[in-house]
Order: C-alpha cells, then sequence, then structure tokens
C-alpha cells in the first residue's frame, strides 16, 4: 500500500495485535507503540488471534477469534487505532462441526457482497480443523452456508485450514495448509480452485510450500498470505514446531515467485 508493505500479526501466549512496516518485504520495522489492539487496547480487554485485515473503501476491518472461540470485527481508518464492533459476527456451535473458530480471509466482490471462508474445529473425536464458507450483506453480518465444511477440499483424511483466496477470471484459487494424516499436524501448504466457492478441486503436484528447515519448520509450514508488488510474488507463511513441552513457537517465513502469480494462474 502506497509502496510499503504493511503486516498485522499477533503474537504471544496471550496474544494481542502487531504492526510492522517494510520497504522491501523482507526487512521489518514494528511499530513502537504495539501492540495496537487487544489485552485491553482498542476496546478489546481478551486475547486477539487468527486475524485478518481487509482495506475497503478507505476503512480498515480486522477479523478476528477471541478466546471466547467466536469471530469479531473491528475498523479503523488508520490501520492502527481500531474501534470493535460489539457483537461477535459469527459464532462457534458446540453442536456442530465448527466448535472452535480460527484461521479466516474476507473479500468483497464487484457488486458489494462479501464472502469469507474461515476455519474451524470439528466436534468428530479427531478435533481436525476444517474450513467452512460463509457471506456477508455487509462486514457486520454475515450467514454461514450449509452445515458442514467444505470437504472437497480435504488432502487425504487429515485437517485443512489456513485460507488465502485469489480470484482470477472467474476462478478462485485457495492457498491453504493441510495434513494428509488423519491428524492435525504434519501440515504443507497447498493450493485449489473453484468456480462456485462450494467445490474444490487440487493438482496433483503436490505441496506448493513444503517443510525443508527442520530448526524452524519443524511439523508446519501453514498459513499462507499473499503479495504481488515489484513483479513477483510473496508468499509469507507460518513456520512451526509443536513439540515443545511449553507449547509451541511460530515463525514467520517468506518464499517468492518469479514474476506475479496472478498472471501465471489467468493462463
Amino acid at each position: 500500500e502506497d509502496g510499503v508493505f504493511k503486516m498485522w500479526y499477533c503474537g504471544g501466549e496471550k496474544c494481542a495485535l502487531g504492526f510492522a512496516t517494510s520497504q522491501d518485504g523482507i526487512h521489518w520495522d514494528k511499530y513502537e507503540n504495539n501492540p495496537i489492539f487487544g489485552r485491553g487496547k482498542g476496546g478489546e480487554e481478551g486475547t486477539v488471534r487468527q486475524n485478518n485485515v481487509l482495506k475497503h473503501k478507505g476503512i480498515y476491518y480486522l477479523f478476528y477469534v477471541t478466546d471466547s472461540k467466536d469471530m469479531y470485527v473491528a475498523t479503523s481508518k488508520n490501520g492502527i487505532e481500531y474501534k470493535k464492533y460489539p457483537k461477535p459476527i459469527l459464532s462457534h456451535d458446540p453442536d456442530s462441526w465448527d466448535i472452535n473458530m480460527a484461521n479466516n480471509f474476507q473479500w468483497v466482490d464487484s457488486e458489494g457482497n462479501w464472502f469469507m471462508i474461515y476455519e474451524s474445529q470439528y466436534n468428530d473425536g479427531y478435533a481436525l480443523w476444517n474450513m467452512g464458507l460463509a457471506y456477508g450483506d455487509s462486514p457486520f453480518k454475515w450467514y454461514k452456508y450449509g452445515d458442514k465444511p467444505l470437504d472437497s477440499i480435504q488432502k487425504g483424511n487429515g485437517m485443512f485450514g489456513g485460507p488465502w483466496v485469489l480470484k482470477i477470471n472467474n476462478i478462485f484459487y485457495l492457498f491453504h495448509h493441510a495434513s494428509v494424516t488423519r491428524d492435525n499436524l504434519p501440515t504443507d501448504i497447498y493450493i485449489h480452485y473453484s468456480t462456485d466457492l462450494v467445490n474444490w478441486y487440487g493438482d496433483d503436484k503436490g505441496p506448493l510450500v513444503t517443510r525443508t528447515q527442520p530448526h524452524w519448520e519443524l511439523d508446519q509450514t501453514a498459513d499462507p498470505s499473499i503479495v504481488e508488488a515489484n513483479g513477483k510474488t510473496y508468499l509469507y507463511y507460518d513456520g512451526n514446531d509443536n513439540t515443545l513441552d511449553t507449547g509451541y513457537r511460530a515463525w514467520i517465513g517468506y518464499v517468492y515467485y518469479k514474476g506475479l502469480i496472478s498472471n501465471s494462474l489467468a493462463k
């Protein structure tokens, strides 16, 4: 945006929202007054995790999940000072497949319709993470699609989550992470495509970003985010180590594509 890379991220055991900027997409400077939202900032007393920021008509919309397991939205004019909308926009359902909401991605089409793919946890004995679809009249009013996850995204019989969507020539491309075993770990990053957001198709080429550096991406490459700038494509992702007795550790990594991925997918 305006020649500057911007990142909103959550960090710490009791997550709050941080902000950072970069001139080249690689070297980043944290905002000096972090955290900017959550844990008492911006009217949000609780945690702020699994966030996504969308700018629409001059307003920044921050979608995030709290310890309530529900999803909320906050608004900002400058991307730093946020005001919380008081009610959840999507609520978890302890008696269905979405018992604990997590990562999410939203966009608006040319007619002003809002769409969301979101991650939640299945109440099936395995507690696998899955993804569902929601439609919105506005950023404050959403409706879940159907009563089950988008099963056609599943690789093997494991989890699938961490959505990021590009729309190119009426085709939706979903970048996400998944596990091929009936578990939540390990995960790699894959791509699927769809024309209707309900029926998804993948390719047989394997993961797009896999675990190759075990000193930090031990059991996960996950949660892809894509930026096209300076004639190339940046894909940022989490590298995770979930084996620690004290919890897990996560880092941010990136890979790049020499060119604009939207141009290549359009062919």
